[in-house]
């Protein structure tokens, strides 16, 4: 969505701001007639006076059923290229030759050109206001403006009838202009996809996050942290029992390996006491076999190497 307070300058603001200050709140609601008195209210308080060198004339165009007021604005320095036919705004409703006074003035100011401004019937008194005509006779066109562009043309000045069939071609050339465009397939359009966006609104209000509201969801966070902070704790409670089970393991090889380190000591002194004892014992008493078992071996050759008759009784 555009952003209005920075793409208005103050200036238009500050015209916004007080135009709006002449309307209260129910204004829509106001009757024709006073919606018409609070718009001249505002036009009166807006009016910024003629400029110097230009005057204006109140008179009427007549029609065969009625007058239409006009306001004829002139230039003291008149520029006679061109004729301003001014309609004032108000949506067909509201205005007329007073509303835009001051504006008319200022066009005819500026440009140098004649200015007529024109009052017509409005809505509801006239139902199509569009149609009312402007200039309804020949004798009410300005005749020099039209014999001065002939004459540039190098034509002859008109005559009432060529007047006549100017202007009648003319409105008629208006009437085709003005002529509403056909709308249908757009709105057509328009139409389904506003089904398709109030189906996706229907969506979106039927959403969870809308249902439940903020509340729900901030209790939900909450609980999801203090989900998170337990799941952490547990893990690192987890871990660290882990750790000290390792640990304990670790204990318990180390202890183990020292008890069977113990040991080894201890069958190694027990073998090397063993041994001595062993020889100490055993060893006399086998060298002494051994020399007695030489001794009988030798005693026994030396028996065995005497003659028979030789054998001492």
């Amino acid at each position: 969505m555009a952003d209005y307070s920075k793409l208005i300058d103050a200036e238009t603001w500050a015209f916004i701001d007080r135009t709006n200050s002449f309307y209260p709140p129910d204004a829509v609601d106001h009757s024709v007639e006073e919606q018409r008195r609070t718009y001249d209210r505002m036009c009166r308080e807006f009016h910024a006076g003629q400029p110097e060198g230009v005057s204006a004339e109140t008179t009427a165009s007549d029609t065969p059923t009625h007058a239409i007021p006009i306001r004829i604005y002139r230039n003291a320095r008149a520029d006679d290229a061109a004729v301003v036919l001014y309609f004032h705004g108000g949506g067909f409703i509201l205005g007329g030759l007073d509303s835009h006074d001051d504006v008319c003035a200022e066009i005819c100011q500026r440009t140098g050109y004649e200015v007529v401004s024109v009052d017509y019937r409005l809505v509801p008194e006239d139902p199509v206001p569009g149609d009312t005509p402007v200039v309804a006779h020949a004798s009410h066109i300005p005749r020099s403006r039209v014999d001065q562009v002939r004459q540039i043309m190098g034509l002859p000045p008109a005559s009432d009838e060529q007047l006549r069939r100017g202007v009648e071609a003319a409105f008629d050339q208006f009437e085709k202009i003005r002529q509403p465009p056909d709308y249908g397939a757009d709105l057509g359009k328009i139409i389904q996809f506003l089904a398709i966006v109030e189906e996706r609104l229907a969506a979106v209000e039927q959403s969870p996050i809308l249902r439940n509201g903020p509340e729900h969801y901030a209790r939900a966070l909450e609980r999801s942290g203090e989900g998170l902070v337990r799941t952490a704790a547990q893990q690192l409670e987890g871990k660290g029992q882990d750790l000290e089970r390792e640990a304990q393991n670790l204990a318990a090889y180390t202890k183990s390996a020292y008890d069977r380190k113990s040991q080894d000591l201890r069958m190694w002194i027990s073998g090397g006491g063993g041994l001595f004892v062993g020889v100490t014992l055993f060893l006399p008493r086998g060298i002494v076999g051994v020399f007695a078992r030489l001794r009988r071996g030798d005693a026994g050759g030396r028996t065995a190497g005497i003659p028979a008759g030789e054998a001492t009784p």
